[in-house]
C-alpha cells in the first residue's frame, strides 16, 4: 500500500516539474460549481449527492460531497442551473436560477435541515454570484449582453474580436492592433469552446478568417491577471467564446439589414466629381438561427447562418487618382510644357543650359537612344522636339499593353484627374455556417461537437483603382490591378465528459482549425499566356505583369498608380489540438492533471509570373546636370537634370525600364511545428 501511495505522489511531482518547465495551455470552456454542505449545527456532511440540472435542456451533472463536506462539479456547460443537495433523512436543499458563466467558478454552500427527503427548501436567485473560490481576474459577457451590445462591422462582417477590444476593460485597439493590459499585439489567446484557434503565423491567433457567426455565440469571458495552470499560452489575457447550444424548446430568429444607393442622397464626393448618377453602394446582411431538441433532455442542436453581400463604389476622393490623357498614349507629351495642363507655372520655361549650351525646358522629354558622351566625360541626350515622340518609336510591349481598356480621366489635367473609390475592398461575399450538437450518452458520458465554415471572397484593389465610374466593370481590365482574395475557414470541435465516479471526472477535447489565404490576380483567371500575349521574352505568363511608375516630382510624374497585378499565392494555415483534463476530488483537495498537444502547419504556394517593371522619369530626362547660367563659366551653379525633366509615362511609351524584378518559385515551403505541455494543479480549500 505504501509503494502505491508513493508512486502516486511521485507521478504528481513529475507532472508539477513538467508543468513548470514548459508553456502551459488551456483546454476547457466550461464552468465549475463548488461549495460545502453542513447540517444545522455547522457540522460537515459527507456523502451528500449534488445534482445540477440545466434548466433549458434538462441535462444533469452529478457529484457527491467528500468526507469534509466539500463538492466540486468541474465541467459544467455554461447556462442556468437548478442545483440540489440530496441526502436521505434531510430535506432537499435547492438553489434555482444559478447562472454558470464560461470559465467561471460558482460557490454554493448548503445547510441541510432534518426532514423528509421529499420536502424541499428552495432559494431562487438571478443575481450573479461572487466568485470567492478563485483568485482569477476576468470579465464575462452573458448571452443577453452579447446579443444586445452594439458591435462594429469589420472586414465585411460582424467580428467577434470587436467584442474584446470595444467592450472589455483594460483593452484597446482592434483586430490587428489590439492590446490587453498594455501588452503587445497578439499576446492574448482566443479559445472557442475551450480550444485555441492557434495559428502558425500569429502567436495568439486572430479569428477573422474563421470567425463563427455572432448569433451562434452564447457568451464569452476575457480572463486577465492570474489564471489557473491550464491556461499558460497567453501572455496578457485570454478570451474564451462559448458556442450556443439547443434547448428543450424549438426556437429561431431571422434578420436582414439592407443598404442601397437608391435610399441615399448624392454624396459630397459624387457631387465634387461631377457624377450624374449615384455610384453603387449596396449592403445586404442577412441570417437566421434555429435550435431545439432531437431527444428531449438528451440530444440538442443549434444552427446559425449569416450572409453578407457588399458592393460599395462610393467615391472617396473626387480627385484622388491619375490617369494618362489620350495624347500621351500616342506619344504626344507637348502638354507637359503647358502650365494650364500641369498646373505648374514652371512648365515650358527655360530653367538653364545643357553642356552644349542648349536651352533646358522644365518638363522637357529627352531621347534615351540619342545619348552620347562629350570629350570631358559628360553624358548628353537630345530632346524630342516639342516633346513629340514619333509613333514608330513606341515599344511593341507598350502597344500591346494599351490594347486593353484604360479609361479616360474625368478631368483634362496632368495629375489627380480621376475620382478614387473609397473602399479598398469594394465587393465581397460572405457565407458563414455554424452548427453545434450536444448528446448525453448515459449518466457517465456526455459529448459535444461544433462545426463552423466561413466562406469569404472579396475583390481588392491593392495599390491601383483604375475603374470605370460610375458603373465599373467587375472585374476591370487587366490594367485595373485588382485581385480576388478568398479566405475559406473551418473550425471543428469535439469534447467528451466522462464521470468515472462522483469524485473522478475527465474532460477530453479535440480541436481543428484551418483556413486558406488565396490572393489571385484577376488576370490569372483568363488562363492565357500573358507574357506571350504582350511580347515579353523569357518570363512566365500566368498573370498580367505589374507596371509601376515613379518620378522626381509628384506633379510631373502624374502620380500614376500601378497597372496590373502579378501576385498569385495561397497559404493554407491551421492547427490540430488534442487535450485532456482529469479531476480528482479528495477531502478538501481538488487535483487537476492534464496535458495538451498542438500541431501547427503553414504552407506557401505561388505561381511564376511575368514580374514587375518600374518606369522612371530619369530614363527620359537630361542625364547628369544642367547649368543655371553660362556653361563655359566654371562658377555657374548646376542642378540635377532629373529634377526638372523626363516623364515616367514617356519612358513606358518607349519601353525604357528602370528596374525589374521577378520572384521565381523554386519550391513550395511547408512549415510544421509541434508543442506538448503538461500541468498539475491542486485547489485546496482550507
Amino acid at each position: 500500500m505504501r509503494s502505491r501511495v508513493g508512486f502516486k505522489y511521485l507521478a504528481m511531482l513529475f507532472c508539477l516539474v513538467a508543468a513548470l518547465s514548459v508553456p502551459l495551455f488551456g483546454q476547457s470552456g466550461r464552468g465549475t460549481i463548488t461549495g460545502t454542505v453542513t447540517d444545522s449545527t455547522g457540522g460537515v456532511m459527507p456523502g451528500v449527492e449534488i445534482v445540477a440540472t440545466d434548466m433549458d435542456t434538462g441535462v444533469e451533472t452529478r457529484g457527491v460531497t467528500t468526507d469534509v463536506g466539500m463538492f466540486r462539479l468541474p465541467y459544467v456547460t455554461p447556462g442556468r442551473y437548478k442545483v440540489s443537495a440530496i441526502l436521505s433523512g434531510f430535506k432537499t436543499a435547492v438553489r434555482e436560477n444559478v447562472q454558470v458563466l464560461i470559465t467561471s467558478t460558482v460557490t454554493l454552500d448548503f445547510q441541510l435541515e432534518v426532514g423528509d427527503l421529499s420536502e424541499q427548501v428552495t432559494v431562487s436567485t438571478t443575481a450573479p454570484l461572487l466568485e470567492k473560490s478563485t483568485s482569477e481576474i476576468g470579465t464575462a459577457a452573458t448571452e443577453l449582453e452579447v446579443h444586445t451590445w452594439p458591435i462594429m462591422v469589420d472586414d465585411g462582417t460582424r467580428q467577434l474580436q470587436n467584442f474584446i477590444f470595444t467592450s472589455m476593460p483594460g483593452t484597446q485597439g482592434g483586430t490587428w492592433s489590439g492590446s490587453i493590459n498594455g501588452g503587445q499585439s497578439f499576446a492574448h489567446e482566443i479559445l472557442i469552446d475551450g480550444i485555441s484557434i492557434g495559428r502558425m503565423d500569429l502567436n495568439g491567433g486572430s479569428n477573422n478568417e474563421f470567425t463563427p457567426t455572432v448569433d451562434a455565440v452564447g457568451e464569452f469571458k476575457l480572463q486577465t491577471g492570474a489564471t489557473s495552470s491550464q491556461y499558460g499560452n497567453s501572455q496578457t489575457g485570454l478570451t474564451n467564446f462559448s458556442m450556443k447550444s439547443g434547448t428543450n424548446d424549438y426556437h429561431g430568429t431571422a434578420f436582414w439589414f439592407v443598404q442601397n444607393e437608391a435610399l441615399n442622397a448624392m454624396s459630397w464626393g459624387d457631387n465634387a466629381a461631377g457624377s450624374t448618377k449615384k455610384p453603387r453602394s449596396r449592403l445586404n446582411n442577412f441570417g437566421a438561427t434555429f435550435g431545439g431538441p432531437i431527444i428531449k433532455d438528451r440530444t440538442h442542436f443549434f444552427f446559425s447562418y449569416e450572409g453578407n453581400r457588399v458592393s460599395d463604389y462610393v467615391i472617396g476622393n473626387p480627385r484622388g487618382d491619375s490617369l494618362p490623357v489620350k495624347p500621351f498614349k500616342g506619344g504626344d507629351f507637348s502638354l507637359l510644357l503647358d502650365p494650364n495642363f500641369t498646373k505648374d507655372n514652371r512648365s515650358g520655361t527655360v530653367i538653364g543650359k545643357d553642356a552644349l549650351g542648349r536651352d533646358v525646358l522644365f518638363g522637357q522629354i529627352y531621347d534615351p537612344a540619342s545619348a552620347y558622351q562629350l570629350a570631358d566625360g559628360t553624358w548628353i541626350r537630345n530632346p524630342f522636339p516639342n516633346n513629340m515622340i514619333p509613333a514608330g518609336r513606341m515599344s511593341a510591349v507598350s502597344q500591346n499593353v494599351l490594347r486593353y481598356d484604360l479609361p479616360e480621366p474625368a478631368v483634362f489635367q496632368l495629375a489627380l484627374n480621376n475620382p478614387r473609390v473609397g473602399a479598398s475592398a469594394p465587393q465581397g461575399t460572405i457565407d458563414n455556417y455554424s452548427f453545434k450538437m450536444d448528446h448525453v450518452l448515459n449518466d457517465s458520458h456526455k459529448m459535444s461537437g461544433t462545426y463552423v465554415f466561413n466562406d469569404r471572397s472579396r475583390l481588392r484593389y491593392g495599390a491601383s483603382q483604375y475603374y470605370y465610374l460610375p458603373e465599373p466593370k467587375i472585374p476591370g481590365s487587366p490594367l485595373a490591378g485588382d485581385k480576388t482574395q478568398a479566405t475559406p475557414g473551418w473550425i471543428g470541435r469535439f469534447s467528451e465528459d466522462w464521470t468515472v465516479s462522483p469524485t473522478k471526472l475527465n474532460h477530453f477535447a479535440l480541436g481543428y482549425n484551418r483556413f486558406f489565404n488565396k490572393n489571385v490576380s484577376n488576370s490569372y483567371f483568363d488562363g492565357r499566356d500573358w507574357a506571350k500575349d504582350l511580347g515579353l521574352q523569357g518570363v512566365a505568363g500566368a498573370t498580367f505583369p505589374e507596371l509601376r511608375f515613379d518620378g522626381f516630382d509628384n506633379a510631373l510624374s502624374g502620380r500614376y498608380r500601378r497597372m496590373g497585378h502579378q501576385g498569385t499565392s495561397n497559404e493554407p494555415n491551421g492547427s490540430v489540438v488534442v487535450a485532456d483534463d482529469f479531476t480528482l476530488i479528495h477531502g478538501s483537495h481538488s487535483f487537476r492533471i492534464g496535458g495538451e498537444h498542438r500541431r501547427y502547419y503553414l504552407n506557401g504556394r505561388s505561381v511564376n509570373t511575368p514580374g514587375m517593371y518600374l518606369f522612371h522619369n530619369e530614363n527620359t530626362a537630361l542625364p547628369g546636370s544642367y547649368y543655371k547660367g553660362d556653361p563655359s563659366d566654371p562658377t555657374t551653379p548646376k542642378a540635377n537634370g532629373s529634377t526638372a525633366t523626363g516623364f515616367a509615362y514617356a519612358s513606358f511609351f518607349l519601353g525604357e525600364v528602370r528596374t525589374t524584378g521577378n520572384g521565381i518559385t523554386l519550391l513550395t515551403p511547408g512549415i510544421r511545428s509541434r508543442t506538448t505541455a503538461l500541468y498539475f494543479q491542486d485547489d485546496w480549500k482550507v
